[in-house]
């Protein structure tokens, strides 16, 4: 190409064929020839397993991607992109019978299929209309089924923010009403979950002095800077190419071993609290006053407590180590239930590899 175009000038005609349509016959050579190796590189492997993810484009039509994950000649674990094409049924049938005409198309056995893996939505991973189901059926074998371990962890921290009381969003946006030029937390990316820490972190370091002069927002913030940071590296090493399953569960477990110790020490709780404290110094916060203001004591009615020095006060340290310690309760409990529990699939490999189950699991 670089020959042919560097001796135009000494051609009598002039054509160059680097119109659009030149062009776009080139990428499609160089795509056809691309997919030829890859289909030979899984049919020399044998086996391979499926991945696929539908996400909307810029017109707002569903795209899925199929992905296959296979072992090459030389021991290396490969992904590569089969195709994107448009998902007009995102139903579990729908999505199942798409991925098994790619895979058709491409003149790869569907009976070799070892393993899929997709994320927790219910038409993906439901066992009776999921598309892992209906793939099976369509197979004609039963495919084991991994959900996405790193976008899992992700809605945990969800489910587990949801423990702790709603009073400090309400409060933050009614706060962000009364004034001007506001803007709520945006994410960093909308399909990256690792995206989330960094961009808790940006509005620790530019937000808070601006907008969001709380104490309550200041101590929550700094909590969940430090529960992101470390689910970020289980989820970053989750989503790793040359992850195995042996990595993977002693990654699970030193990340709840670290939650778990977390949890279980009040004394670094109270220390994360005193840290917040003093940062809301630097912001001109009280952290007392605004803490009295607005989780003011709440006394029994009279008519079944008269004495009010019998009502029980919890001091500024111990409201949030409550707090906290259950949000760290529930994460640790969809870890251990969900994101363990679904890798016993593998145990008949790990018996295959003479590893000790129990041993791995309590590394």
């Amino acid at each position: 190409m670089k020959r042919w175009l560097d001796e135009k000038s000494f051609r009598n005609h002039k054509t160059t064929y680097l119109s659009h349509d030149s062009q776009n016959e080139f990428i499609k050579l160089l795509a056809d020839d691309v997919k030829k190796t890859i289909i030979k590189d899984v049919t020399d492997a044998g086996i391979y397993s499926v991945m696929a993810n539908t996400t909307p484009d810029i017109s707002r039509s569903d795209q899925l991607s199929v992905c296959i994950r296979y072992i090459d000649s030389l021991g290396d674990v490969s992904e590569r992109l089969l195709k994107v094409c448009q998902a007009n049924d995102k139903t579990g049938l729908g999505v199942a019978e798409r991925i098994y005409e790619v895979l058709v198309e491409n003149g790869l056995l569907v009976q070799n299929i070892a393993f899929q893996s997709y994320d927790y939505a219910s038409n993906m991973s439901g066992r009776i209309n999921g598309t892992q189901q209906k793939l099976s059926e369509l197979a004609g074998h039963m495919i084991p089924f991994i959900p996405c371990q790193a976008h899992r962890l992700n809605t945990f921290i969800e489910h587990s923010c949801d423990a702790t009381s709603t009073k400090r969003h309400i409060h933050l946006k009614s706060k962000l009403v009364t004034l001007e030029n506001t803007s709520q937390l945006r994410n960093l990316s909308k399909t990256r979950w690792t995206a989330r820490a960094e961009s808790i972190k940006a509005v620790q370091a530019l937000g808070l002095v601006k907008k969001l002069l709380s104490f309550d927002f200041v101590v929550s913030l700094s909590f969940m800077k430090n529960i992101m940071y470390k689910t970020k590296i289980l989820t970053e090493k989750l989503e790793a190419t040359e992850l195995n399953i042996v990595d993977a569960l002693m990654l699970i477990d030193y990340s709840i071993t670290s939650i778990n110790g977390m949890n279980s020490d009040d004394t670094s709780i109270n220390n994360l609290v005193s840290r917040a404290i003093k940062f809301s110094v630097q912001l001109g916060i009280d952290a007392v006053s605004d803490y009295n203001r607005h989780h003011r004591r709440r006394l029994v009615p009279k008519k079944i407590d008269k004495n009010p020095n019998t009502q029980c006060s919890i001091d500024l340290p111990t409201f949030y180590r409550v707090e906290f310690k259950n949000v760290l309760n529930t994460l640790l409990i969809l870890l251990n239930e969900h994101l363990k529990k679904s890798l016993v699939t593998f145990e008949p490999m790990i018996t295959l590899f003479k590893m000790p189950w129990k041993q791995i699991c309590s590394t």
